[in-house]
């Protein structure tokens, strides 16, 4: 879980301050599997899901939150070691 503060310059200095910001807020869920097939080959499968909200942004000269986002996916990866002096 992430949590994120305004920062000073953020809410108060320059042109685009805005003491109005709300905190950034984000979760994130990951899960990985690993298999191994033999000494040679190994493959991995990594499945994500993140989630926030009142994201900042510096939007026409100002910074506002921004809303929210939902980002979500799958990965897979695979390593192969044909040879022990390759």
């Amino acid at each position: 879980m992430g949590y994120r503060n305004p920062s000073f310059r953020e809410l108060y200095l320059y042109r685009m301050a805005n003491p109005d910001l709300e905190p950034e807020r984000m979760m994130n869920y990951e899960l990985s599997l690993s298999r191994s097939f033999s000494r040679y080959i190994t493959a991995e499968l990594t499945a994500y899901y993140s989630k926030g909200d009142n994201m900042i942004q510096t939007v026409d000269m100002k910074n506002l939150n921004t809303g929210r986002f939902i980002n979500k996916g799958i990965e897979l990866s695979a390593r192969s070691h044909p040879l022990d002096n390759l």
